[in-house]
Order: C-alpha cells, then sequence, then structure tokens
C-alpha cells in the first residue's frame, strides 16, 4: 500500500467514524487532526522503508486514527496511562506480581488506576468523554499502545 493510499484511508476512516462526540467542533481542531495524521503517516511510512516492514496496512488505519483522536484530545491522560504501563511492566519485569498483561485494554488500565483513585463528584466532562471513548475502542491494548508510541508526536513528555 503507498502512502497516498494509506493517508486516504486514514482520512476516510476519519470521516466515517463517529469521532463527533470526541471534537470540540472546532474547525481548527478537525484541520490540526487531519494535518497530525498525515505526519504519523509520513512518519509510519519512513519507517517502512527503513525497515521494510509492512507498516502501513489497510487493517490499522482505524487504529492509528482512533490512537491520533485519543493522544490528542487527552494527550495528559494518555500520557499518564502510559507512564502507568511503562512501572507496570518495570514491576513485572523485577519479578513482582502485578495485575496487569499486555493485551489489557487501555479502559481497564484506565478504570483500575485512575477513576478508582477519583472522587465520583470530580469527575469532569472529558473525563466522562474519555471513558466513551476507550469504550467504544477495547480493542485498544497495552500492547498497541506502545507499539505506536515511536509513531506518535504531540505526547508532551513527563
Amino acid at each position: 500500500m503507498t502512502l497516498c493510499d494509506f493517508m486516504f484511508k486514514c482520512r476516510k476512516t476519519f470521516y466515517g467514524k463517529t469521532v463527533q462526540s470526541f471534537l470540540t467542533g472546532n474547525p481548527r481542531q478537525v484541520k490540526r487532526l487531519f494535518n497530525v495524521i498525515s505526519v504519523t503517516c509520513m512518519i509510519i511510512h519512513g519507517f517502512q522503508e527503513a525497515s521494510e516492514e509492512k507498516l502501513l496496512r489497510d487493517s490499522l488505519a482505524e487504529q492509528i486514527v482512533a490512537w491520533i483522536i485519543g493522544i490528542e484530545q487527552w494527550p495528559d491522560k494518555m500520557r499518564h496511562i502510559l507512564q502507568t504501563i511503562s512501572n507496570l511492566e518495570t514491576k513485572r519485569a523485577a519479578g513482582l506480581m502485578v495485575e496487569y498483561d499486555e493485551t489489557d485494554a487501555l479502559l481497564k488500565i484506565y478504570k483500575k488506576h485512575f477513576k478508582e483513585s477519583m472522587n465520583v463528584e470530580a469527575l469532569t466532562e472529558e473525563d466522562v468523554k474519555l471513558e466513551d471513548f476507550l469504550m467504544e475502542n477495547t480493542w485498544l491494548t497495552a500492547r498497541i499502545a506502545t507499539s505506536y508510541l515511536p509513531y506518535t508526536i504531540n505526547l508532551h513528555p513527563m
């Protein structure tokens, strides 16, 4: 699949998904998301060219678009989820018993490590939207998230 074909597939997926409920409706935001999708596709294409690996596949378009929406809409919360995954993997590598598997959905990690510690009254509309987004994308697992991390832009370091 060519880069142009893959970018078209990602943009088509973006319009086809019910992402409107996760966006603010600001036209600049939509344009920014399109630009991030384009740059991410170019980064993945660059990695593909360098490694001769088939990274651009039709089946990944929806995953990449969902990943970008999650990172762009909730960068701080997604960064904390990724840091939690890293911490859990470090503890597991050290031989400590942790309730974690790389096939765990980000929704499960979010609920267990963030939502339980929050007061129900303290939940914001953004927290609810993030949870809805993660419920809609339950295929988004710790393994997939860490595999997309090298291609992720706009994720501020901790």
